[in-house]
């Protein structure tokens, strides 16, 4: 039993080390690209190491220990953040042909300032709900995980 165990994580850790490399070598980084990239790799890793260590994704979804109205205010508002960045970032540049930034302010000029009200609200909010969590390292957890998922956005080729 234990045996195959470590063969399955045998088998996960190759199994990422070639998705890493064939991700690297699919979008043909040059040796320019190359200390970026392994910073973007390094903060992922830290991430999925925190994410890992602290449980999130079970105290998120089925933990007592936060507090839930204000856990669903924040859950809200980041769709709400997520479903805007998807207008401003696909479907006006591919659907509408808005390639230009600049043309925002126009087309939409009170989205932008929305989504910085929203998402200062939404980190207050998500830091206070899980505050009885993980108490003073609340901010920190949270912030290696949003940067974690910050450069994962860096191996998406149209953003």
């Amino acid at each position: 039993m234990l045996v195959s165990q470590e063969c399955r994580i045998r088998k996960s850790y190759k199994f990422i080390i070639i998705l890493i490399s064939s991700i690297i070598h699919h979008y043909s980084l040059t040796i320019i690209h190359y200390p970026s990239s392994i910073l973007v790799v390094v903060w992922i890793s830290i991430a999925l190491f925190t994410v890992n260590h602290t449980d999130t994704i079970h105290v998120i979804l089925s933990s007592e220990e936060p507090i839930r109205p204000l856990l669903h205010i924040a859950i809200t508002q980041i769709t709400i953040n997520t479903i805007l960045l998807l207008y401003l970032g696909v479907y006006l540049p591919k659907i509408k042909g808005l390639k230009d930034t600049e043309a925002w302010s126009v087309y939409c000029p009170r989205v932008i300032p929305f989504m910085t009200l929203n998402g200062l609200i939404c980190i207050f909010t998500l830091i206070r709900s899980l505050w009885p969590v993980w108490g003073f390292l609340t901010p920190f957890i949270l912030g290696v995980e949003s940067l974690g998922l910050l450069f994962s956005t860096h191996f998406v080729p149209w953003i």
